[in-house]
């Protein structure tokens, strides 16, 4: 499945739009989404940072899949997808340092 087409169901089903409403709430043409919806069509980077905004979606995720799903050659994909599992990755780390760092502190106070 296209990544517009994954922030498109998820943004109708979020908001519980119909296709038609979703374009009029986006400020785009009925047709524009039903090509989304069939898969033939990408969201620009603008629209896809607006859907990233309303789903409260990390608009680097947003945008590096976007662009994996944009990708011509396979070798290409490939390394979007591995950019994106590689901020993905970060995100998880500095979060659970983060974690690791306020668990310690509250131990501290409480010695």
């Amino acid at each position: 499945m296209r990544y517009s087409k994954k922030l498109l169901d998820k943004f109708a089903e979020e908001y519980g739009l119909s296709l038609n409403k979703t374009a009029e709430k986006l400020g785009v043409s009925q047709a524009f989404i039903s090509k989304v919806n069939k898969g033939d069509k990408e969201f620009s980077e603008e629209l896809a940072l607006k859907l990233a905004d309303a789903l409260h979606l990390k608009e680097s995720d947003v945008l590096l899949n976007l662009r994996a799903s944009k990708a011509t050659t396979e070798r290409e994909r490939a390394i979007w997808v591995k950019l994106a599992m590689s901020s993905a990755a970060t995100l998880a780390i500095i979060t659970v340092s983060t974690k690791a760092v306020i668990i310690d502190c509250v131990q501290c106070i409480l010695c």
